[in-house]
């Protein structure tokens, strides 16, 4: 995954939380809708573009931004000959959540709990760990 695919990845994530469709969001933003499908599939996003679909979301550019190139870190770079499990592990291990390791290795274990962790929802490494300090703070 690359940067540009991740950036297009939560602006829609964050579109849909708002509950906005795409013909709403490339009205406001005096795009076509192919122009906003292509942003969210991945194409480059000028700087001034991003910032306006930033307004209009009523998000932080900087924030989208950082949360997208931590996201693309453990997908590609250093980290790209590992699988989803280690790179998971490896986040943890760098954000000292060594108690949520061990609810990753005991979720990974049980076939009946890798439900919430499904792989065909192609979670980042950022939404897995939201997930873990949801669950853990469920106890």
């Amino acid at each position: 995954m690359n940067l540009n695919k991740e950036i297009g990845r939560i602006l829609k994530e964050i579109r849909i939380s708002k509950g906005m469709s795409v013909q709403y969001l490339s009205c406001k933003l005096d795009i076509d809708q192919d122009t906003l499908l292509d942003y969210e599939n991945g194409k480059r996003i000028g700087s001034t573009v991003l910032e306006k679909i930033c307004d209009i979301l009523e998000v932080d550019k900087i924030n989208v931004l950082e949360k997208a190139k931590l996201n693309a870190k453990y997908v590609i770079g250093d980290k790209k000959n590992l699988n989803k499990e280690e790179l998971v592990i490896k986040f943890l291990e760098e954000k000292n959540e060594y108690e949520l390791i061990e609810l990753y290795k005991e979720i990974i274990e049980n076939n009946s709990l890798m439900i919430l962790l499904d792989e065909d929802k192609d979670l980042s490494v950022e939404e897995v760990y939201q997930i873990l300090k949801i669950i853990r703070d469920l106890d």
